[in-house]
């Protein structure tokens, strides 16, 4: 049996959250148990174990022949996932780190990013990599959100489908809970991708980043190291730190060659750079 959940053949599983589940008696597939074309989206399995299968047991790589409202979906069985360890077959899946946050510079790590796991929080932080990566959002009570079972509703009451300015959210997120925090690279306010544990402000860049372009994992990487120069040049950025004037700033770069349009200022030639 699998400790987190067993999922067979018309089995959905939409927006959860499976974290830190053990099987036991000899137990299959610590996160999860595939039988027969389950359907699993925007699901995160994480920090699981078992002998057999530690965060997924089963065949993977299965393909759904199916009818929702109206219109075939022939698809794999896991679409927007991300799995601890391993990039599952299918759209949208990610593999994740098995740290909660990205210390590496490697690119292509994504970490879950959430609040406070030792503790159960697993609600998302901003730095986490679920944040906008599940399936793309429709009107609630459309055939396909209905089809598909999404929500209304995260686990506290957060509006899955609407920011906060009543505006439709162009992706949900993994996991059982939706973010509404602050979504844009702006270091005001108590968030914790501020500043991280070491004090030091970081933003990623790559090349071949392919997600938000918001520079706040390698997933989300910006593309420009020019925006990130702009981003740490200007103070108005950092008001309410009230360590600016000797704050720390770290651009963490992936391999390649970059080309800044403008020079740095000579007061911030302080700026590290990782690569």
């Amino acid at each position: 049996m699998a400790e987190g959940i067993y999922a067979d053949d018309s089995s959905m599983v939409v927006n959860c959250t499976v974290v830190d589940n053990t099987t036991v008696n000899n137990g299959s597939g610590g996160g999860i148990s595939i039988g027969v074309k389950p359907i699993i989206i925007n699901s995160v399995f994480w920090m699981n174990d078992s002998g057999n299968g530690k965060n997924i047991y089963g065949n993977m790589s299965q393909q759904v022949d199916t009818t929702f409202t109206g219109v075939r979906y022939q698809n794999y069985i896991f679409n927007h996932c991300a799995v601890e360890g391993i990039k599952v077959v299918g759209f949208g899946n990610m593999a994740l780190t098995s740290t909660n946050e990205n210390t590496s510079t490697i690119v292509g790590l994504n970490a879950p990013g959430f609040t406070d796991p030792d503790n159960l929080d697993f609600t998302l932080k901003r730095v986490s990599a679920l944040i906008r990566a599940g399936i793309g959002a429709e009107q609630p009570g459309s055939p396909l959100m209905e089809a598909l079972h999404v929500s209304r509703l995260d686990l506290l009451g957060t509006n899955r489908f609407y920011k906060e300015d009543s505006s439709l959210r162009d992706y949900f997120e993994i996991g059982a809970f939706a973010y509404d925090g602050i979504f844009v690279i702006d270091p005001a306010g108590d968030t914790e991708a501020e500043k991280g544990a070491d004090g030091i402000y970081r933003l990623y860049v790559s090349q071949t980043a392919q997600g938000l372009a918001n520079g706040r994992s390698w997933r989300n990487a910006l593309g420009d190291i020019q925006q990130a120069l702009d981003y740490f040049g200007n103070d108005a950025n950092f008001e309410h730190d009230p360590n600016k004037d000797t704050r720390r700033c770290e651009i963490w770069v992936s391999k390649g060659t970059y080309n800044p349009k403008t020079s740095v200022k000579e007061d911030n030639w302080g700026t590290s750079f990782y690569s």
